[in-house]
């Protein structure tokens, strides 16, 4: 069972990941509904959020100042981090012991 431990962490992260990142396409929509209609409107009849990453980087979503938003970018990234380190702590550990 000790084996699995770091598996179990990072499935928890990526679901917490994924109830934040549902949490803050739905308040986009509200604040900016104009916004994510543009982005729902794709070519390929994908979901609103294919392009969502994008704009992100480089589009509207990057330009505002909205703390949910700011909060959210942080997130993602330390908990992408943090699945990281989990990932190599747990190979070295395979390796190594």
């Amino acid at each position: 069972m000790e084996k699995y431990i770091g598996l179990i962490i990072i499935v928890l992260l990526l679901i917490i990941q994924n109830r934040y990142t549902l949490h803050i396409y739905q308040h986009l929509a509200e604040q900016h509904p104009e916004q994510w209609k543009k982005l729902s409107q794709n070519s390929l009849d994908g979901t609103p959020y294919a392009n969502l990453a994008e704009s992100f980087k480089d589009g509207f979503f990057s330009t505002i100042n909205d703390p949910k938003v700011v909060r959210y970018q942080k997130f993602k990234t330390l908990n992408l981090l943090l699945i990281a380190m989990i990932t190599l702590a747990s190979l070295l550990r395979g390796f190594l012991i």
